[in-house]
Order: C-alpha cells, then structure tokens, then sequence
C-alpha cells in the first residue's frame, strides 16, 4: 500500500502552498493530508468514503491527481478528467506513467472542493459531471468494467449544507445529481463523439454501476469545524497557518520535510 503523485507534485503544489502560510484554504494540502493519513489503512477509507466494505486490492494505491483517459475525440485540453484522488481497482497504464486504468471489479474517484467554486454554475459539462462520465468509462485490464463506480464530492463540513449570504453551487449540483441519476444526463452533452462507447451505454452505467457520496475533510481527519461564516465576506478557514494544521495532525515532520 502506497500513496502516489506525479512528480514535482510535492515541490510544486504542497510545498509552495505551505510557504503560503496565510491561505490555509489549498484543497490540494488538504487532500494529500488526507491520502497521507490513510495510505496504511485504505480499509478506513474505503469505509468512510464509500460507506461500504470493499476489499482493498493487492499492492493498493491511493492515486493523487492520477489522470483518467480521455472519454470523447476532442483536440485539447478540455477533455481531460482529473481526479484530486483515486483509488480502488486501480494500477498505473505502463504506456502514459500519469494515467491509471482499471483492473478489478471498483474503483474510486474524489473531486475535492475547498471554496464554493462558481465555476459549476454552468451545469452542462460541468467538473463533477465530466469526473463520473470519465470514472463511468474508464479503461479495464479486465474484460469487464468495474461493476461499482464512487464517485465522491470531498468539501469542509461547512460546504455540506446551504447558506442564506451565498449560493454553494455544487451543493445544489450534488442534491440534483443523487437525487436522480438521470439528470446527469443532458449535463454531458457534448459535440464531441465518445469514443469507445455509445450514449446510451453510458447512460446505463449511470442508472446501473453510479454510487455518488459525499464526504468531508473534518470527518476523515478527525478534526472539527474547519470553515465559519465571515460577514461580509462567505466564509473563513478557522486555522491560522499550514504549521498548526500540521501539528494538530501530528505530522509536524512531515512539514518540515517539506519545506526545508
């Protein structure tokens, strides 16, 4: 059991958000921290993630920012799917290092999300949207694509619920989204042609092999009330710097391996 990362993932993103020391608001610090906690105890995990027992794979990886293949023939960027973690049936695609493919029977993947993220408040080919469809039809070793597939929306507690002073768009994406799959289904529409798949089996992995959950950051740490409301503002991180949160995880070493 392991936890993996691209390289310069460490140095690029974590080190330089910790020097940061004033923004203790980096989703990408809070989701190492969590992948750093369980990547001896995946078992928990998988507990709390998917609230149900999988079996944790031989040689079980959690993947950070491992990419998914692309979905539909589109000439850039756009179509990449990249999961902040993954993990599962999963292995690494001897031919693109970065990419992970699938090998068992299910897998895994988080979108994290640390602010209210306005960017979803144009549902159609939305981020998480994009994420299932990926996660729905990514590439097997096996004959069989995996039979369940979570996919899970990981935010501070404080994003879980609604507010009177400001919209959460993706509060009101996911309660759409669990609340009937099948409204997942005019927010894929593309120009772009999928390319291994029809729609209509697409839309049959949705009804059929979709688990969505969403889990938040207190809960899987073990630490309480990470975000209060701050008029007039949204709200604010009730950490002071990178080195308490640290600290308060017991990875006070682990920090200061970082940044030296």
């Amino acid at each position: 059991m392991r936890l993996f990362y691209p390289k310069h993932y460490i140095r690029k993103q974590i080190k330089s958000a910790l020097l940061d020391n004033d923004k203790v608001d980096a989703e990408k610090v809070w989701t190492f921290l969590v992948g750093k906690k369980y990547e001896d105890n995946q078992s928990l995990l998988i507990k709390k993630v998917c609230r149900h027992d999988e079996i944790v794979p031989n040689n079980s990886t959690i993947w950070l920012e491992g990419h998914l293949d692309k979905t539909r023939y589109e000439n850039n960027n756009s179509g990449e799917v990249i999961p902040d973690m993954s993990f599962g049936c999963l292995e690494q695609n001897p031919e693109t290092k970065a990419r992970v493919v699938s090998n068992g029977n299910w897998i895994c993947t988080v979108e994290a999300k640390w602010g209210s993220d306005d960017r979803l408040k144009n549902s159609r080919r939305n981020q998480f949207a994009k994420l299932i469809e990926s996660s729905l039809l990514l590439e097997s070793k096996t004959p069989e694509l995996p039979e369940r597939v979570y996919v899970i929306l990981l935010t501070p507690e404080y994003m879980t619920f609604p507010h009177d002073h400001f919209e959460v768009t993706y509060y009101q994406l996911y309660e759409k989204y669990k609340n009937n799959y099948k409204e997942i289904i005019p927010d894929l529409e593309c120009k772009h042609k999928l390319k291994k798949y029809s729609q209509d089996f697409l839309n049959e992995r949705i009804r059929k092999n979709l688990i969505l959950n969403w889990a938040t950051y207190e809960d899987l740490l073990g630490i309480d009330n990470l975000m209060e409301t701050k008029i007039p503002d949204k709200y604010q991180t009730t950490r002071k710097s990178w080195k308490e949160v640290f600290i308060e995880l017991k990875f006070e070493k682990l920090y200061q391996q970082i940044i030296r």
